[in-house]
């Protein structure tokens, strides 16, 4: 462990660590970071944005204060989490069902895996994009493959 933490991807004998340096690196070595720079960059604007709606999200879960954590978790759902889908929303509307183009990237996966992780799955109804954008990758058959035998966990 090069650092001590997990994930760990291992190629050729050399560690790397860091999971969003593994999925960029990963998404790069399977095209599946867009076709030009400019495409690069809205992945990496999705990708970050989206980390900073889970990391929200994630200040208030583990609120240990359960009367601070109602008042919280309301402020989430009804302030930031509307803000940053409108973000989100902004950047994805050029792609056509994708969030970037016209095929799967890291920011589609970064897209779903976020807003599920903070149960906003089905709090998409002002945001047809993103809406859409979930339909489309929850319906491609290696994922739907995988959703519908994953384990159950809390995030």
């Amino acid at each position: 462990m090069p650092q001590g933490t997990m994930p760990v991807l291992e190629i050729d004998g050399k560690k790397a660590s860091q999971s969003l340096s593994i999925a960029r690196y990963l998404a790069r070595e399977f095209n599946l970071y867009g076709k030009t720079n400019e495409d690069m960059l809205v992945v990496d604007q999705i990708v970050d944005t989206s980390i900073d709606l889970f990391e929200a999200f994630i200040k208030v879960v583990f609120n240990k204060d359960e009367k601070e954590k109602e008042i919280k978790m309301k402020e989430f759902y009804e302030t930031t989490l509307p803000k940053q889908l409108g973000f989100l929303e902004a950047l994805a509307k050029d792609g056509k069902g994708f969030a970037v183009g016209q095929t799967l990237t890291l920011a589609d996966l970064a897209l779903f895996t976020y807003i599920e992780n903070c149960r906003a799955g089905d709090k998409l109804e002002k945001f047809p994009v993103l809406a859409a954008n979930r339909q489309k990758v929850e319906q491609l058959p290696k994922i739907k493959e995988y959703l519908a035998s994953r384990p159950k966990t809390e995030f």
